[in-house]
This record gives structure tokens, C-alpha cells and sequence, in this order.
């Protein structure tokens, strides 16, 4: 500091930097209020002195409320995902069982058509059907059955009348033992069987199409059989519907339409008349069978049939009255 005196007075020059001033940033205001608190050219925040106040970028500029925001949504969503998950959880759980339930049920009613399991698909055999002719579709063309059906059940039970009806290119299914006397024959309106009483000009054969003129017909008992034919072959070879019905509850109007079936006889009646009688349990119906003395059944057998079911009074039965329609293939006691 130097004095200098003028007219008697004294005069004190500062110095820059030399009154004590508080350098930049460091009183409260100074960075924002537009001066050069400590004389070095630089205002404000352009004074490195400010380069921590707030006003200038500095200091702890966190948002507490935005961190408490951040943590109270995440123990939200937290909470929420894990409830959701458990009662999704639970949901399976409930879904599994019923299906469990459903399963087991269905499973026991599927494998147990009356106490057998069903036969084994055999590549050959059919009853007395070429495998290669069977079909289960239902024929199409009318050829003159329902002609013959009416005529055969407008008599009386035990009765025959001469006739004269065309037969026009009908399917043999099945012959019977005696292949020049006995047949059925099938078209899209039915099937009626041929018992002729005499031996006719044709041996009879599946898949045969024969045409002619039926001559008589007789009501067996609610049966319609053709027992007086003239008739020739038209083809051969041609399929032979076979439809499946094991659990079908049959009636008259499958009366002589050959069909699958395969059950367990359940109950061993005995003589019935000429044959022997049983009860064959299929798919939950139940069904008489009647057999010859040279096809016999025991309690609990599984049987397969390719066979014409009968009306005989106002029960439908299968009467295998020939033996190769049915086979045992098992047995289940």
C-alpha cells in the first residue's frame, strides 16, 4: 500500500486483490448476483470459484421423491406378479385332477365292452367272407328286397305264398351250411334270407350279384325268407357290406343284414328247441345267440361274429346257423 498526499488530504489507491474481498463462490448469492466479487474478470458462474454451487450445475441434484417413487413401484409390482402367479398355480393344479378324473372314467368304460377286449384285426378272416371283399359302407342301389320284405311279412307267422318279384343284380353276404340252399341277400332297402327246398342252380357265394324272380316267400316267425327262386349270377367278387354295431342296440330292421359284432357270453341258457341258447353281452347291450349243437360256447368266452342277426318273434338274436360266422378268441371271467 502506498500513501500519496493531495491538497492535504491522504488517499489510500487498493491494489487489485489487496481489500480482503471473498473470492467467487464462496458467500452465498455471489454466483448469482452479476458481479466480479473478487476481481479477477470472470462474473458468476463463468468463475471457476462457482463451479460448485447449485445455481451453476453443482452440488447433489437427486430426486428423493423420484427414488421413493422408483422403490414403492417395484414392491408393487413385486407383490402383484406373485400373487397372479400363485393363483394361476392353483388353477393347474384344479385343471390336473379333472382331466386325471375324466381320463380313468373314460378309460374304463372304453375297455370293457362286456369283459373283452376287442380281437385283434385279422388279414384274412371275416366269417366266411373274403377279407378283401368287406366294406361298411351300406349299398346304394335297390334291387327288389323291399318287395320281397313286404310280401314275406303281410302273411301270417308259419305261412307261405307263391309270388313273382324281380330280383335285379342283389349281393350275396353269406351262404349258409348248404351253399346250393341257403343264402342272404342284401340291397340298399334290407336283406331277406334264401332257404330254398330243394337245391337250386346256383352255389352261393359272398360277393356274388345274382337276378331273377322270386317265386315264394314264407314269415318264419317274423323272418322273411325267400323260399322259391329262379336266379343266375350276374358278377362276382363284388364288396360285401359288413357294418360294425358291437354296442348297437339292434332291431328288426337289421333283420338279415350281415354285421360285426364281438362280446363275451355272459350267460350259458341251454336248449332252446332245436339249438342252444346264450346271452352275449357286446359294448353294453345284451343279445341272445343261438347256435347248433356243433357250435358251442362256454361262460366268459369272447366272441367275434360276421353273422345276419334273426327276428324271431319280437326278439332279434343272432342264429349262427353257419359255423364259420364266428370265432372264440379269448376269455374273460
Amino acid at each position: 500500500m502506498r500513501l500519496i498526499t493531495h491538497g492535504g488530504l491522504v488517499l489510500l489507491l487498493a491494489l487489485g486483490g489487496c481489500l480482503g474481498r471473498s473470492a467467487e463462490g464462496t458467500v452465498d448469492g455471489h454466483c448469482t448476483d452479476g458481479e466480479d466479487n473478487d476481481n479477477d474478470n470472470l462474473i458468476d458462474c463463468d468463475d471457476p470459484g462457482c463451479g460448485g454451487d447449485v445455481a451453476c450445475g453443482g452440488g447433489d441434484t437427486s430426486d428423493t421423491s423420484e427414488s421413493d417413487t422408483d422403490t414403492d413401484t417395484d414392491t408393487d409390482t413385486d407383490t402383484d406378479t406373485d400373487t397372479d402367479a400363485d393363483t394361476d398355480a392353483d388353477a393347474d393344479t384344479d385343471a390336473d385332477a379333472d382331466a386325471d378324473s375324466d381320463a380313468d372314467s373314460d378309460s374304463d368304460t372304453d375297455t370293457d365292452p362286456g369283459g373283452c377286449t376287442a380281437p385283434t384285426p385279422d388279414a384274412s378272416w371275416a366269417g366266411v367272407i373274403p377279407r378283401n371283399l368287406v366294406i361298411t359302407n351300406n349299398y346304394t342301389t335297390s334291387g327288389g328286397i323291399a318287395e320281397v320284405r313286404r310280401a314275406a311279412l303281410a302273411l301270417s307267422s308259419g305261412t307261405s305264398t307263391t309270388v313273382s318279384l324281380t330280383l335285379s343284380a342283389v349281393t350275396v353276404s353269406t351262404p349258409g351250411t348248404n351253399a346250393m340252399r341257403s343264402a342272404w341277400v342284401q340291397d340298399a332297402d334290407g336283406a331277406a334270407e334264401i332257404a330254398l327246398a330243394i337245391d337250386g342252380a346256383i352255389t352261393f357265394a359272398p360277393g356274388q350279384r345274382i337276378s331273377g324272380t322270386v317265386t315264394r316267400v314264407t314269415n318264419d316267425n317274423g323272418h322273411p325268407v325267400i323260399s322259391g327262386l329262379t336266379a343266375t349270377v350276374a358278377s362276382t367278387d363284388n364288396f360285401v357290406s359288413v357294418p360294425e354295431v358291437t354296442g348297437t342296440a339292434l332291431d328288426a330292421s337289421y333283420d338279415s343284414e350281415m354285421v360285426h359284432a364281438y362280446g363275451q357270453i355272459t350267460q350259458v341258457v341251454g336248449a332252446c328247441g332245436s339249438v342252444q341258447c346264450y346271452q352275449l353281452t357286446h359294448g353294453g347291450q345284451t343279445l341272445g345267440l343261438r347256435a347248433p349243437s356243433s357250435v358251442t360256447y362256454s361262460l366268459g368266452d369272447c366272441v367275434d361274429l360276421y353273422a345276419p342277426p334273426s327276428t324271431i318273434g319280437s326278439q332279434v338274436a343272432f342264429e349262427i346257423l353257419n359255423p364259420g360266422w364266428s370265432t372264440v378268441y379269448g376269455t374273460a371271467r
